[in-house]
């Protein structure tokens, strides 16, 4: 195609190029002005998932700071994640402006097509980077969430760097494949400069079913430990909830790679790119959710009037009881027992431990007491007592929690 454009004389280039940028079916007449799109989908989408990921970020490290009053490794990787999405969502909502969301190719002059090619070229660059961060970002926090005994901490711990590295090792693969996906670079863009190119296309169909199955991974490890925990059932489905966000990132995962299908096989790249774009935002979205939800058990405690709002849904709801129990708790989760009528705990009394750092079992503090079944060391039996968590004036304050010591 290169030799043909370039045998045209210049009026016949200026005539090429301000044609369709593909054939129309027969009887279509392209629509260049104002053509049929979806912005308002694409608008929509793009807008309700930027508000979400800020919203979740912002409660996170509001959290951390000033709640847990400690930031990770984890905190500051997640911002360079949200720094990148940013520019992803920049990219896409310029895009979406023009050419235009949905849009077939055939409403689109052929020198507008550089537009759309270094925009989508940019936009799997910075959702490369922001994925492939906050997938780490993930994995360290499960790391410090998790690490409850000797042996889950060693298993989870190598599990997590493994998966960080071939995680690494993939998305940098990927961001170097489309930093030179051709030669010379403007190639990219611009199609009818002569040089030579790979399939970006088919990388990005690797790239749909890679992200789906490390989602799915990412979903069943947290599952696999939280069922692990001598907790009754109601209290392991509560706290499985909570990570379960992850199937809406194994169901945008399984959307990206059905629309990642079109967009490789199909000439019309303009129109399948935006449901393609779309589903990348809403997995990167997810992401952020995933990432951020666990902290919000640990906001809600630390925050006086979450907690009486959250008692008023419970009331409106008819989940407060009749002697009004749960409006005496203060946040605190459903395995810590308050008896009523003694003084309550704040999160600092509980000492419950890193699990906590996030709100999901109590308040920050030292070393969970809980076990884990199936997974302390052969050699070592440990036996459940039932302790009453005491002030320090050495008072009663009516709690009662499980811990685990060894004997």
């Amino acid at each position: 195609m290169e030799a043909l454009f370039h045998s045209l004389s210049p009026e016949e280039q200026a005539i090429f190029l301000n044609g369709p940028a593909l054939k129309p079916p027969p009887g279509i007449i392209p629509q260049f002005t104002n053509p049929p799109n979806r912005n308002a989908l694409c608008f929509g989408i793009v807008v309700t998932g930027t508000i979400l990921a800020l919203l979740a970020v912002g409660m996170r490290l509001y959290t951390k700071i000033f709640c847990v009053k400690r930031l990770r490794i984890e905190d500051c990787v997640m911002v360079s994640a949200l720094a990148f999405h940013a520019g992803f969502v920049y990219i896409a909502w310029t895009l979406y402006n023009f050419p235009g969301g949905f849009v077939h190719q055939w409403n689109i002059r052929l020198k507008d097509v550089p537009v759309l090619l270094r925009g989508v070229n940019l936009g799997a660059l910075l959702y490369g980077l922001a994925m492939m961060l906050l997938k780490v970002a993930i994995l360290l926090d499960w790391i410090h969430i998790f690490g409850l005994s000797l042996t889950i901490r060693r298993k989870l711990y190598l599990t997590c760097i493994l998966i960080i590295g071939v995680t690494i090792a993939f998305y940098s693969a990927c961001v170097l494949s489309e930093i030179f996906a051709c030669t010379p670079r403007s190639k990219i863009w611009n199609v009818f400069e002569p040089g030579t190119c790979v399939n970006t296309y088919a990388i990005n169909v690797a790239s749909s079913t890679f992200n789906f199955v490390l989602d799915v991974v990412m979903l069943v490890i947290p599952q696999q430990i939280i069922w692990q925990l001598t907790l009754s059932t109601q209290k392991k489905v509560a706290i499985s909830a909570v990570f379960a966000v992850g199937i809406l990132a194994c169901v945008c995962g399984l959307l990206r790679i059905i629309y990642s299908v079109p967009f490789l096989t199909s000439p019309d790249k303009s129109y399948h790119v935006s449901a393609f774009a779309l589903s990348a935002a809403g997995e990167t979205t997810v992401g952020f959710l995933v990432l951020c939800i666990p902290s919000l058990p640990k906001l809600v405690k630390s925050t006086p009037v979450l907690q009486n709002l959250l008692a008023k849904m419970q009331t409106w709801v008819g989940l407060a009881s009749a002697d009004g129990e749960d409006n005496s708790r203060k946040g605190l989760p459903s395995w810590i027992r308050v008896r009523s009528g003694q003084r309550q705990l704040n999160g600092s009394d509980i000492g419950v431990s890193c699990l906590q750092e996030s709100g999901l079992f109590g308040g920050a503090g030292s070393p969970a007491h809980m076990s884990i079944s199936g997974v302390d060391v052969p050699e070592k039996s440990h036996a459940t007592n039932r302790m009453r968590a005491t002030g320090s004036d050495g008072s009663s304050n009516g709690v009662e929690f499980i811990t685990v010591h060894e004997v």
